[in-house]
């Protein structure tokens, strides 16, 4: 190889090189670039949902130590009348039933918007708390078959109930199933939640985006938990979703 054909294979080497450090440079700075704005719309909705949260938990207190107290004095007074039997003695009990009525749906609603429960005595109390309100076997017969939780953040606690909240109030909406089932387990690394119906199932395409309020809350929460959604459903077959939670994140 003569001295022209060494300088030509050194520019063509230099010039590859340079070629080649340009395309990784700029690989480099997109990958930042999209690790940036990924983090950037992650506190973005992490920040929505705890201010949600913290709404919730605020609404939820005026209900059961406001509004509750008052419903309860209310009923107290009207009860303590002393009216012979006729219309009026009718209308008082009928106001006593509307009243416990009442008292009855703000307990609800104020548990619905957020369980006292759940940081009281944790996730798989809440959860048997929740269905035992949901349960009506006639419709659909809910069974929690594991309880095996690590030891979990409040902040992620919270999230996995709402979680389950979403996957069960979409499937007593939606799935027409007759059985449902959580299993809660763990290993070293990760937190795994798993649900199955036996309903009619749906169509589903991970890369498309998702319409539903509820699904895309679902998956912003679990991106918040760093976590992934693994789902298999088809019509008339039911559905069956695993969730796997990382311990360490």
């Amino acid at each position: 190889m003569d001295a022209q054909e060494t300088q030509f294979y050194n520019a063509v080497l230099v010039t590859a090189f340079l070629v080649g450090a340009i395309l990784l440079t700029f690989v480099i700075v997109m990958y930042r670039q999209h690790k940036k704005v990924k983090e950037f719309f992650l506190s973005k909705i992490d920040a929505e949902i705890k201010t949600l949260e913290n709404e919730r938990q605020r609404v939820s207190s005026d209900l059961h130590d406001d509004l509750g107290p008052i419903l309860t004095s209310i009923k107290f007074r009207v009860s303590s009348m002393d009216l012979q039997e006729g219309p009026d003695k009718d209308e008082m009990i009928k106001a006593l039933y509307l009243l416990d009525k009442g008292i009855g749906q703000v307990r609800t609603i104020s548990k619905n918007l957020f369980p006292d429960t759940l940081l009281r005595k944790g996730l798989v109390e809440a959860l048997n708390e929740f269905l035992a309100e949901l349960r009506k076997p006639e419709q659909l017969t809910l069974t929690l078959a594991k309880t095996e939780v690590p030891n979990l953040s409040n902040e992620k606690t919270l999230h996995c109930f709402r979680v389950l909240q979403e996957v069960i109030h979409n499937t007593f909406k939606h799935s027409q199933a007759k059985n449902f089932t959580i299993t809660l387990t763990h290993n070293e690394k990760s937190f795994l939640i798993e649900t199955w119906d036996d309903g009619i199932g749906f169509e589903w395409d991970q890369n498309k985006p998702q319409q539903g309020l509820g699904m895309r809350n679902l998956l912003s929460r679990m991106d918040i938990l760093k976590g992934q959604v693994f789902l298999e459903t088809e019509l008339k077959k039911g559905t069956h979703y695993l969730f796997t939670i990382p311990l360490n994140s």
